[in-house]
């Protein structure tokens, strides 16, 4: 029993002694768990999931996309069934925006609609729904302006929060803004969020139809397509272009795809075909009966494609003109026993020929016979010569239904000549033809007078430029294109002018380049001029430092130049706007606008204008910097200060006032109205630049004299340093208890400091002595003052130099020697070499002088015995001060004469020490263990 005893305690104390073990090996290893923890050991915390999922945000505006919420109605719609037609009582108000939201859990729904570009605080219309079931969805709706009809057409569960409740006080800002949607389900929900462009009615989606695109085999048919009117649907315009490509202009978000390809497919027939679909650029195919949602959210083009009818055959037509074939077929109803005859009718096909291959048999005639001054349109080339084999056909003929008809169009070169221009300004960059008498000389004159005629369509035929300005020239001979793209200068790379009166050959290049207008763009305090080519204005043409964005707003360049800030307004660079800048006068020098962005939105943004006056900001048409921010929030300064004067008007700026009030940093921006500052400047004649080195410390600028040979200041009207100006009248030099900062800056250049030196006195470029100064300690400190001043006039500026003088500093060599340091002292200047004391210095019996060190303990810094030593001005500042001297204390290092040191070097490193003892004594630890374990083993033996 007692070796059982004696067993237990032995292994008792081996597991407390395993328990010690343990954290001193750990103390030096990391023990790494492989499961998923945070910096904390703790099971990562996953992200709750949403309680709602916004399903979708759009724009009600007509009887399509009221109809939409039907597709939202089961299982339940909001507060109305919506069976009501839309007409105009539904829009008296503004359009509406529709929410359809799933709630993912069951509870109250938050649903808010907020307008980032509102124009007052409340920017954010809220509304709710109680009680919603878990995976069920909803609709809100709501005015944009927030108005309930009280005809019911909108939902009566929502109710008016004044005439506009997202607060836009513009009408069409409806249609230019973003609006985010957020929702979510319980007070703790997880909120989702959504954001929904509507664009503008200015920046439409196009949506394009070929109705007569080529067919699989690459050819085009000659058969006219009919549209028979396409009626009106709001939100969708129509046009024609040149090539006969019908345009949709869509609203975005208003109109759906299918129901384009509708409207079109009712409108459109062709004589011996069917319309059997229509493709997209992307190779979907649309048929003409598509129903479906697919909102309109891009450009879109779409081609016709068409099945010939049975009973027709199509009968292959090479066009030639100007010695160029072109492959067409034309739709002809089979006749005859074995319906293997057509029917051919030269008019008819002429005049298809014409038409759908857009052959111009006239021609524009630069030097009319008539009067050469005077471009005319002409016949140029012939009717067609309609042949199959080689029969002609003059009027009609029953022929082959395998037939190829031929129809040739010749040039008129007896009496005519080709003229071949080539230019970018020209529509697609095409090259134009004109046409001259033959054997008669035209001039460049006379084909810049062409390329504008006629002035109005004629026979078919537009003229290939559109100038400003009727066409007159401007002060550099050159014009612009009346969409104002191109800049017209000259031909053949400046070889001529626009209005030359030289001959000119039969080919030739109008000289152009993209036209453009300059552009300021204002950001954060910092401006930009950049150059926008007609057509390319876009946000990302500024370069500044933009982020954070919020919106940006713009004024025209004469309101800028007038101060007429309530000019200002939003911008979102869509088309409709850009068209406003590009309509703007532009003498290609002066900007024409000005853009500034702003960081909060735009109800409670404000502007700060800093406004140089005759000054400008570095270019003559900058002289105001404009920095929009937060109501109530700290007005910050333009990156820049503004540049004033000339060599006859000398002036310096100061600061910026507000009514009078010199700017702070603490000064707010209004809420009621813009804050303008004006600058403070002084008037001067000349400048005295102080340098200190190469560096230029400060500049004194004087007004009507030099100053006096006791006063420095006399006639001083400003200094500077640092950029920053200070009006003589702010220095309070004799009262050193206001801690004047102007003081500080105005001692810091004239009393410019170098590290261990004292300023003697300041020099001009040849050495001669301008400004003496003195100093002397006082309460420790040096004291700087100006003795003399011998600048007897100033003609011209001045620049001076500091001249200084090396700071004397003393060595005091210590001994070492407890009993008897016997202190001895050594004189130096500054960066001035001297001789470190050797080895006779001192006498210490039994020991010899090894070296000099900063520290008694041997640890500072060593210096030889009787080296040359050097002290940096750096270093003086460093030194200790001793009775009022500024001392340098070296102590004596010694060894045995034996040669065993009697320095402080042999210490060993404090963390070795440690780590040795943790070693040792889990070494010992270890070896008791196995000792245990031994004995654990023999009275185990014994027992057996």
């Amino acid at each position: 029993m007692k070796t059982e005893k004696r067993l237990t305690m032995a292994l008792s104390v081996l597991v407390a002694l395993m328990m010690l073990a343990v954290p001193l090996a750990s103390s030096s290893n990391l023990f790494v768990d492989g499961g998923q923890t945070n910096s904390n050991g703790d099971a990562p915390m996953l992200s709750a999931n949403e309680s709602v999922e916004i399903v979708e945000v759009w724009i009600i505006n007509d009887q399509t996309s009221l109809n939409k919420i039907g597709s939202y109605l089961t299982p339940e719609i909001q507060n109305k069934n919506y069976t009501d037609l839309w007409d105009d009582e539904c829009i008296a108000d503004g359009p509406w925006i529709a929410v359809a939201f799933k709630a993912l859990e069951a509870g109250e729904a938050t649903v808010t609609v907020s307008n980032p570009n509102s124009t007052l605080t409340d920017d954010t219309y809220t509304f709710t729904k109680s009680n919603c079931a878990a995976d069920t969805t909803y609709v809100f709706t709501a005015y944009l302006n927030g108005t309930p009809d009280a005809n019911g057409k909108l939902p009566s569960g929502i109710s008016a929060a004044g005439k506009d409740a997202l607060k836009i006080s513009d009408e069409s800002k409806f249609y230019t803004d973003n609006y985010t949607v957020t929702a979510k389900v319980g007070s703790d929900g997880v909120e989702a969020t959504y954001t929904m462009n509507y664009g503008d009615l200015g920046k439409s989606y196009d949506v394009s139809f070929n109705l007569n695109d080529v067919n699989e085999s690459g050819k085009k048919s000659l058969d006219e397509v009919i549209v028979n009117g396409l009626g009106t649907t709001t939100g969708i315009s129509w046009y024609v272009d040149e090539n006969g490509i019908y345009h949709a202009i869509v609203n975005s978000g208003s109109i759906y795809v299918e129901q384009l390809v509708s409207i079109i497919s009712n409108a459109v027939s062709k004589t011996g075909y069917t319309l059997d679909s229509w493709k997209d650029a992307d190779g979907n195919v649309y048929s003409t009966s598509a129903v479906g949602t697919t909102s309109v959210k891009k450009d879109m083009s779409f081609s016709a494609v068409w099945l010939l009818k049975d009973g027709y055959k199509e009968v292959p037509v090479n066009v030639v003109f100007d010695d160029q074939t072109t492959e067409y077929v034309k739709a002809y109803m089979l006749i005859g026993n074995n319906d293997d005859k057509v029917e051919i009718k030269y008019a008819g096909l002429n005049n298809s020929i014409k038409t759908i291959a857009k052959l111009d048999l006239n021609g524009i005639v630069v030097n009319n016979v008539d009067d050469k001054n005077s471009p005319a349109i002409k016949p140029i080339y012939s009717d067609a010569k309609l042949t199959y084999g080689d029969k002609t056909i003059e009027d009609s003929a029953i022929i082959s239904a395998d037939s190829t008809l031929t129809a040739t169009y010749t040039f008129n070169d007896r009496e005519y000549s080709k003229i071949v221009i080539h230019s970018e300004a020209f529509k697609g960059g095409k090259d134009v033809t004109l046409f001259a008498l033959k054997n008669a000389d035209y001039t460049y004159n006379q084909i810049f007078k062409a390329l504008q005629f006629p002035t109005t369509e004629t026979d078919g035929i537009k003229a290939a430029l559109s100038l400003k300005d009727d066409g007159n020239l401007d002060g550099d001979k050159n014009a612009t294109t009346s969409d104002n793209y191109y800049l017209l200068t000259g031909w053949n790379d400046g070889a001529e002018l626009l209005d030359s009166q030289r001959n000119a050959p039969a080919e030739l290049t109008l000289d152009s380049r993209l036209n453009g207008y300059n552009v300021i763009f204002m950001s954060k305090g910092q401006y930009e001029i950049v150059y926008i080519p007609y057509g390319e204005l876009s946000a990302d043409k500024c370069t500044l430092d933009t982020s954070g964005l919020n919106h940006w707003v713009w004024m025209d360049h004469t309101d800028y130049s007038d101060s007429t800030f309530s000019g200002i307004q939003s911008f979102n660079f869509n088309q409709s706007q850009i068209n406003v800048i590009e309509k703007l006068k532009n003498d290609h020098e002066t900007p024409v606008a000005v853009f500034i962005a702003c960081f909060t939105p735009s109800s409670s943004t404000s502007y700060a204008v800093f406004d140089a006056g005759d000054a400008n900001f570095g270019n003559e048409d900058v002289d105001k910097i404009i920095i929009p921010g937060k109501v109530n929030e700290n007005i910050p300064l333009p990156a820049t200060t503004p540049a004033f004067g000339d060599e006859d008007n000398k002036m310096l700026f100061i600061d910026w006032k507000h009514s009078e009030t010199k700017y702070s940093s603490e000064d707010k921006y209004s809420s009621s109205s813009v804050t303008e500052y004006d600058p403070i400047t002084e008037k001067y004649s000349h400048k005295v630049t102080f340098y200190n080195g190469n560096d230029a410390v400060g500049v004194f600028y004087y007004y009507s004299g030099a100053p006096t040979s006791t006063d420095i200041t006399a006639n001083l009207v400003a200094f500077e340093a640092d950029g920053i100006a200070y009006q003589k009248s702010s220095l309070t030099l004799n009262n050193k208890s206001d801690d004047n900062p102007a003081d500080k800056v105005y001692e810091s250049i004239i009393y410019t400091t170098k590290a261990g030196y004292d300023l003697k006195q300041w020099n001009d470029a040849d050495g001669n002595a301008m400004i003496a100064i003195s100093s002397k300690l006082v309460d420790g400190e040096t004291v700087y003052s100006v003795d003399k001043v011998n600048i007897k006039e100033l003609k011209n500026d001045l620049s001076l130099y500091a001249k200084f003088e090396p700071k004397k500093f003393n060595i005091v060599y210590n001994s070492g020697i407890a009993a008897a340091p016997n202190p001895i002292n050594q004189s130096g200047f500054v960066d001035e070499s001297l001789k470190l004391y050797g080895a006779s210095t001192f006498n210490n019996e039994g020991k010899k002088l090894l070296s000099w060190n900063t520290r008694a303990d041997g640890e500072g810094t060593k210096y030889n015995l009787s080296s040359d030593f050097t002290l940096s001005g750096e270093q003086y500042e460093k030194l200790d001060i001793i009775e009022g001297v500024p001392t340098l204390t070296l102590y004596a290092v010694w060894e045995n004469n034996s040669g065993s040191g009697s320095g402080s070097g042999d210490n060993t490193d404090g963390d070795n020490d440690n780590s040795n003892t943790d070693t040792y004594l889990l070494a010992g630890i270890l070896v008791v263990i196995i000792i245990l374990i031994i004995v654990v083993a023999v009275v185990l033996r014994k027992k057996n």
